[in-house]
């Protein structure tokens, strides 16, 4: 299997903030991050199944999944696939208040 890969405005926001967060200190690790951010994002759409399904009551994100980047595994891949297209909602950190970040109440 191999879907298309769609990647929300969020999620390439989330991933411009986590570079540029990460490169303060680091400028070589932000641009690990985004390339283990891609290479995470191809692997799913290869394997959409390899990630566990992210309970989370609200009914509308029913089925979202959740991966690990590798090299920085607080950092979540969120996502949903179905028979064509692998669909990135959101990259964030797992510290974060991700019921609320996925409420939309706070950025």
């Amino acid at each position: 299997m191999n879907l298309r890969l769609h990647i929300s405005a969020r999620a390439d926001t989330d991933l411009v903030e986590i570079a540029e967060y990460i490169s303060i200190n680091n400028p070589a690790a932000a641009s690990r991050s985004l390339h283990s951010c891609g290479d995470g994002m191809k692997l799913l759409a290869r394997m959409p199944t390899v990630g566990p399904v992210y309970e989370i009551e609200n009914a509308r994100l029913s089925g979202m999944r959740k991966w690990g980047v590798k090299g920085f595994p607080k950092y979540l891949i969120f996502y949903r696939f179905d028979d064509h297209t692998l669909f990135v909602a959101r990259v964030i950190h797992g510290a974060r208040d991700l019921p609320t970040l996925f409420e939309g109440k706070t950025r």
